[in-house]
């Protein structure tokens, strides 16, 4: 469909969802055609090709949770690797875009493990294999990078002991717990859990930063996650926690079975699959939401939903391990869409910068943010 079609159908208010981001971002890069001498049959080409992408985004998904798969992700995605970012190129030199020639390469799987006497184990470094060995349970680092918990004896174990993994600023890393729950934990996370769940009742874990759970079921024994706000308690599900000191809200997001969020003095409440809730020291709300957007770090993405701009900052702040400048109002700024966590910090910015809202200034690990 040619544009001139397509804002007519605007103007009638009859655009589908699919058509109203292909003339948002037609729109985002009408300067920037001027500017980079794309000739009409050029700009023809690509046209087709961003509704070529954008059109199979949109079809029935039935294979394993796919995360953002929506049609702005696309569009804003296409843009960014696509005829966004060979513009960009061309204007490297301009007063608009300054990004430092040093990049900054993504995070990646690092974390420490603290053992229950305090010894600390760069799991960065270690060789894969046996990492660690204390009452009963071996502890081995996979190839895959993630580190597994086995007890070596059903009765064995100290559920006295604890061990706690810590990722740094730009890391991420996964653990499969002594009962055979996989954890993945964003960055700048911490997670601490016995040793052993042999004797105990229920099965308690204390979380600071964000983590994606995968509960192994025993409905004899609860799993429980301990926030500074809140108390998760399930038997078996998927879910994720962001609970991050510096965010305004603990946010649960329920992906599949059922959990109970308690916070003290207030009435607990069951989440179902795709609602979320969100905890602070005067609100305990319940909505639903968009399960695939808030998982969407696990499987290496950043995904914004109307999300303010300090907010989209921070999280791409504690992956990349900047400092973050603000220069300027940016109250009524909301930024969507999406783009990979394994691309340079410059290539992040660049797509973000085609939303025509914010642009950047990087000096080595201090990105300015102006309107």
């Amino acid at each position: 469909m040619k544009a001139k079609e397509l804002l007519e159908k605007y103007r009638a208010n009859q655009c589908t969802a699919e058509e109203r981001i292909q003339l948002q971002n037609w729109f985002h890069q009408l300067e920037l055609e001027t500017d980079a001498g794309f000739t009409q049959d050029e700009l023809d080409r690509v046209e087709k090709q961003m509704w070529a992408k954008i059109h199979p985004e949109t079809q029935p998904q039935t294979k394993k949770i796919k995360l953002w798969p929506s049609i702005a992700a696309a569009a804003v995605l296409l843009i960014g690797v696509g005829i966004g970012y060979a513009v960009i190129q061309q204007q490297d030199h301009s007063e608009k875009v300054k990004i430092a020639f040093q990049d900054i390469d993504p995070g990646g799987n690092k974390a420490i493990l603290i053992l229950a006497n305090g010894t600390r184990i760069s799991l960065t470094d270690a060789k894969n294999g046996s990492v660690a060995s204390e009452s009963g349970i071996s502890i081995t680092k996979t190839a895959a990078g993630k580190l597994v918990y086995v007890v070596k004896d059903s009765e064995a174990g100290d559920s006295h002991l604890s061990n706690t993994i810590e990722t740094p600023v730009g890391g991420q890393y996964e653990v499969v717990l002594p009962d055979g729950t996989l954890v993945s934990l964003n960055t700048a996370s911490s997670i601490t859990f016995p040793t052993s769940f042999a004797a105990k009742k229920e099965r308690s874990v204390s979380l600071k930063g964000e983590a994606y759970f995968e509960v192994a079921k025993n409905k004899n024994q609860p799993f429980k996650v301990q926030t500074a706000l809140q108390e998760v308690v399930v038997l078996g599900t998927h879910f994720n926690i962001n609970a991050y000191a510096d965010e305004a809200l603990t946010l649960t997001t329920l992906l599949e079975g059922s959990v109970k969020v308690a916070v003290d003095g207030k009435k607990a409440k069951i989440l179902v699959p795709g609602e979320q809730s969100s905890i602070n020291e005067e609100e305990f709300e319940v909505q639903q939401v968009d399960v695939e957007s808030a998982v969407a770090w696990q499987n290496g993405n950043f995904s914004f939903e109307n999300e303010s701009v300090e907010a989209v900052m921070r999280k791409i702040a504690r992956w990349y391990d900047i400092e973050v400048i603000y220069k300027g109002d940016f109250s009524k700024i909301k930024l969507l869409g999406s783009v990979s966590r394994k691309k340079k910090l410059s290539e992040v910015l660049r797509v973000i910068q085609l939303s025509r809202k914010v642009k950047f200034k990087v000096e080595g690990r201090r990105v300015t943010v102006m309107p």
